[in-house]
Order: C-alpha cells, then sequence, then structure tokens
C-alpha cells in the first residue's frame, strides 16, 4: 500500500514528453487517517483526487496529508492514454523534493493502468486484456505464452512473449540457458543446475559488477573453479559462511581458497598494497563483548594423527632479484583518532586451553622460535627482540614476568648452555632499579669460585663454602667480619701497632694489649719480660725491666731484673736485682 504519512509527501505523474493531442486524466482515491488518543483504531476520512498531466513537467495527483500525524492511504489509482500516439507515463513519490518513480509504463492509444493496494499496478489494452502487471490477483488470465514458460515483455509492449527459461513447479527449479553475469557479454558456457540448491558453471566466472549475496552461496567445486572480480565489490548480509566440500585431499600442498594478487610496480609514488583487508567498525552505543577480525579456526575431526594444526601461517618470499627493506610476518598497531581510550592494549595474547573432554596437551607454548640462524646467509638471528621504548609513566619493561614462585615454576628458563650478557645494572632478589651492575637483594650463594676483579662492596651478609660454616658479614663501621667455624674474630677496637692476644679458650677470639711492635720491627713492653723456664733447671719465673731512675723497691718481685737507661758503670746503676724484697745493683769493673 502507497502511504502518505508526512506533509512534506506526496504523489505525481510526469510524461516521457508533450503529448500530440490530448492529456491524460487521472484519479485517485483513498482514505486519510485522523490520530485520536481516545479511539484504539484512528478515524478515517475517504478522498479523491482529480488531476490531468502537463507534459514532461510534474503534476500532483495527491497531495500531502495537512498536518503531520494524519495517515493517506491509497487504495487505488487510475488513468488512460486519451492521446493520439503512445505515451510514457511515470507514477513519481516526492519526499520533501525528491522524487523517486515507483511506477513506469508505456501505454498505446487507448491503453489505461489501473491500481490498487491489493493486486498492485495492472496494464490493460483498449479492450481491457492484461498487458503487463506488477501484483496480479490469483486467476488473473494473461494475453498468450506457454506453460512453464517464463514471460517477458516483447513487442507491443505485450506480456505475451516466451522466454527460453523455464520453471519447474515441482521442487521450484529454473532452467536457463546461459547468464550473462557482466550484462554486456554472453558467457562461453553457461550455467547449469546440478542440485535443487546449487547454481554452478563448468568454467571460470567473470562479475565486472558489484555481487550482492544476502543469502548462502557456495562458489567453485572440487575440481577448482575460478571466481574473478574485476574492481568490483561484494556486499555479504550478516552471518555470511563461505563453504567448500573439498573431499579426499590428493597428495602435496593443496590449496582450498587462494586468493592472488598481482601488480607490476606503482604511478611513480609511495604506494600501500594490502592483499586482504578486513574492517570490523562497531557503531552507535552498543554492547558488543568482542569484535574479532580475522579469526581462524582450523579443526581436525579425523582419528588418525594430523602432523601439523596451524591457525595462520605466513610465507614472506622473494622470487625475483628485488631487495625487500623490511618483512614482518604479523604486524600490528593500534590507532586512537578520538577521544575513546584502550584500558589494554595487547599486540599478541595466548590465551589458556579449552578442555571439555579427556583430550590433553603434552607442551604448550605460548611462543615458539624456531631455529632461525643460517650458516652463510644471516647475519643476525633474533628469537625475541624488543626495540627501545619511550618511557612509560610507571612501567617501561622489554620482558615481564608475572610467574610466582612454585614447584617447577621458573619466571625465567634458559637450559641452553650459551653465554647471557647483560649490559645493564641487575638486581636480583626484588624489583626496585638497582644502582651497581649486580644488585642482591638478600642472602647470595656461590657454590664454586667467586673472582673479583675490581672494588668489591659488601653491603650484607655473603655466605662462603656453607650456610653452617663461613660468611663475611659488615660490620656498623662499614667493614667486613669474617665469621664461622675455626675463624679468628678481633674486638671492636684495637691499638694501633699492638701485638694481638688470645681471649678465652676458643680459638677464635683475640683481644688487645699494651705490648707493640712498630714499623721498625721495635717492640715495647709496657710491664715485664718473662722468659721461658729452661727445662734443665727448676726456676721461678723472672720479669725483666727498663727504665730511668733508680727502681723503686715497692715495686717487681724477687728475682727479677732491672736495666736502668740513665745508669752508669761507674756508679754501679746499669742493671740490678731484686732480692729479699729490695733492688740490689749489680757491680761492674
Amino acid at each position: 500500500m502507497l502511504r502518505l504519512d508526512r506533509t512534506t509527501r506526496s504523489l505525481g505523474i510526469v510524461l516521457g514528453g508533450a503529448v500530440a493531442t490530448n492529456q491524460l486524466n487521472i484519479i485517485v482515491s483513498g482514505v486519510e487517517r485522523i490520530p485520536s488518543a481516545a479511539a484504539t483504531l484512528a478515524p478515517v476520512i475517504g478522498f479523491t483526487q482529480i488531476a490531468t498531466t502537463s507534459g514532461a513537467t510534474d503534476v500532483t495527483i495527491c497531495a500531502a496529508p495537512q498536518v503531520n500525524g494524519r495517515v493517506r492511504e491509497i487504495e487505488s489509482i487510475y488513468f488512460r492514454n486519451r492521446d493520439t500516439a503512445a505515451v510514457t507515463a511515470s507514477i513519481e513519490y516526492d519526499d520533501n523534493g525528491t522524487d523517486y518513480i515507483i511506477f513506469t509504463a508505456t501505454l498505446a492509444v487507448g491503453d489505461f493502468v489501473a491500481y490498487s493496494y491489493h493486486s498492485g499496478w495492472q496494464l490493460f489494452d483498449a479492450n481491457g486484456n492484461a498487458k503487463a502487471t506488477t501484483g496480479l490477483a490469483i486467476g488473473s488470465t494473461i494475453v498468450g505464452g506457454t506453460a512453464t514458460r517464463v514471460l517477458f515483455t516483447g513487442t507491443g509492449p505485450v506480456l505475451a512473449d516466451d522466454s527460453g527459461f523455464t520453471f519447474n513447479t515441482t521442487g521450484d527449479i529454473l532452467t536457463v540457458g546461459a547468464i550473462d553475469v557482466a550484462g554486456t557479454t554472453a558467457p562461453t558456457s553457461g550455467w547449469y543446475l546440478p542440485s535443487a540448491d546449487l547454481i554452478r558453471t563448468p568454467n571460470s566466472a567473470t562479475i565486472d559488477d558489484n555481487l550482492i549475496v544476502s543469502g548462502n552461496a557456495t562458489l567453485g567445486d572440487v575440481v577448482g573453479d575460478t571466481l574473478t572480480i574485476n574492481a568490483g565489490t561484494w556486499t555479504i548480509g550478516n552471518n555470511f559462511t563461505a563453504t567448500r566440500a573439498a573431499g579426499t585431499i590428493a597428495t602435496g600442498t593443496i590449496q582450498l581458497s587462494h586468493f592472488s594478487h598481482t601488480f607490476t610496480g606503482d604511478a611513480g609514488g609511495a604506494s600501500d598494497v594490502r592483499g586482504f583487508t578486513t574492517t570490523n567498525q562497531s557503531q552507535g552505543a552498543n554492547a558488543i563483548t568482542q569484535s574479532v577480525g580475522i579469526s581462524c579456526i582450523p579443526q581436525h575431526n579425523g582419528t588418525a594423527t594430523l602432523a601439523s594444526l596451524i591457525g595462520l601461517i605466513n610465507f614472506i618470499s622473494v622470487i625475483n632479484t628485488g631487495n625487500v627493506t623490511t618483512g614482518r610476518g604479523i604486524t600490528s598497531q593500534f590507532s586512537l583518532s578520538a577521544a575513546g581510550n584502550i584500558t589494554t592494549a595487547q599486540a599478541f595474547v595466548a590465551l589458556a586451553p579449552v578442555f571439555s573432554s579427556t583430550g590433553a596437551i603434552t607442551t604448550l607454548s605460548g611462543f615458539v622460535s624456531g631455529n632461525l640462524g643460517h650458516a652463510t646467509l644471516v647475519t643476525n638471528a633474533l628469537g625475541f627482540d624488543a626495540a627501545d621504548f619511550t618511557a612509560a609513566l610507571t612501567l617501561t619493561a622489554a620482558f615481564r614476568s608475572q610467574m610466582t614462585s612454585g614447584t617447577g615454576k621458573w619466571g625465567f628458563y634458559a637450559s641452553g648452555t650459551a653465554a647471557n650478557a647483560f649490559a645493564g645494572n641487575v638486581r636480583i632478589g626484588s624489583v626496585v632499579a638497582p644502582t651497581v651492575a649486580l644488585d642482591v637483594t638478600g642472602a647470595a650463594l656461590i657454590s664454586t669460585t667467586l673472582g673479583v676483579t675490581g672494588v668489591a662492596s659488601l653491603l650484607s651478609t655473603l655466605e662462603l663454602g656453607h650456610a653452617t660454616d663461613t660468611t663475611l658479614a659488615r660490620t656498623a663501621a662499614g667493614r667486613v667480619a669474617i665469621e664461622g667455624v675455626g675463624i679468628v674474630k678481633g674486638p671492636a677496637t684495637s691499638t694501633d701497632n699492638a701485638i694481638a692476644r688470645w681471649d678465652s679458650t676458643t680459638g677464635e677470639l683475640t683481644q688487645n694489649s699494651g705490648n707493640t711492635i712498630d714499623d721498625s720491627n721495635i717492640t715495647t713492653l709496657v710491664n715485664k719480660l718473662y722468659p721461658s723456664t729452661d727445662a734443665a733447671a727448676a726456676q721461678a719465673v723472672s720479669g725483666i725491666y727498663a727504665g730511668n731512675g733508680a727502681p723503686n723497691n715497692a715495686n717487681g718481685a724477687n728475682g727479677d731484673f732491672y736495666f736502668r737507661g740513665d745508669g752508669t758503670v761507674a756508679g754501679n746503676t746499669v742493671a740490678y736485682h731484686r732480692e729479699a724484697g729490695a733492688w740490689v745493683a749489680f757491680t761492674t769493673t
């Protein structure tokens, strides 16, 4: 049904040119519905309008509603060719000044057009016989025609000529001789119908214009037919699925689907050629959970062992003498051209597998780099290469491991025996930035030899050998203290050049003394000197003293000796021996 639901919409008629003698009269009838809040159905008012054509000038045959909210429903339109020559008339739907042609017919002298919302548009000759229609009522009689043949407009024009197409109502099968897809040149071989739901051509199909697929479409067969599209566009509806039943696969490399693009160069400027591009654009206030550009779902539904099941494989190939500056198998780039944000941008993600049965995975690797090297033709082979980053606000890391500790879990596991090199500072034990080449937070265990060619700074404790054996500890003053079994440990302070003495009987502690040996090997004793006892005689221990001035009888013990530095031989005051509680000078001559 034709409806005029706005004050800017109307119906009009225009002829293909000037009439020979008489213009055409048009009668339009219908109803106008007036909205009413109180009634379930809007009240209606019937109307009829009569108009006369004006040659090639548009004429309104049904005016628009006077106010928005009212709807004019066209029930019938009638006009007859009263001219003395054939005319071409077009009915136009005027939407605010834009005309849309909804019906066009060429009327011979006496022909008339009748439209009703039940039967649509119908063209009749002067005797009332139907000539063409866009909506015949059931039981209408068509002039001419053969059973099962598809009619088309022939001379006259009269919808009475037989085409070469036949329509078999059993199975709804349309049989055609040939289909010209390009619209200009007939194909050398026609299309045929091997089954009720398949259109197939034994040769290539060339489409020079747009190919619109609104339902299911199967292109090609196991023989390997070709679909060639020259500067055309595929318009595909939702839930489009391309299916190919490949049957039994032959030996060798088989390309079930193959897109081949060949170009000989550019027009002199920089070109960005992309073999396959897919764009998903979500618009409006939607709640789409996930938008995937390309989804590869290889499946193994057989019982035999499949050597490899690969979702996506790229072959970057150079087949001539031209060079390639940079070759990339997969490139990911994020583009933000508006105020919208991306919370987490991840160029490559390996997700955890989904298990719904008893099938298991022996080794699961998120990223695998094969043997990239070559004896002579590869200069540098890098399994993972991270370029320098612009510093982030919080964290910039070429590699980050979030693996927590546990049995058999490693943040970084290098089982190969190749050397490892770190040009920057390294910290072990925390994520605080290191300040030296090797910065260890916590204990460090060296199981073999630790070699230091420069200065070694000990900021905590370093175990030597074993935890229950020997350690190097940093004292409060910044010195290194040796601790452990059989290790001698001194006091906190000492006298310069003093001779160390054992402290207790542990064999590990020493203490300070007042006796010294200076840098000239001069030994200074602050008290007595007790020589060891001769093994052949039972003698008491004697002390040896030295000083200036005469000795005091209150000091020393019987048997001690005293050497006077300021004594004289003549005065017999050089050496003394303590006897019976008094010092006695040796007599000299």
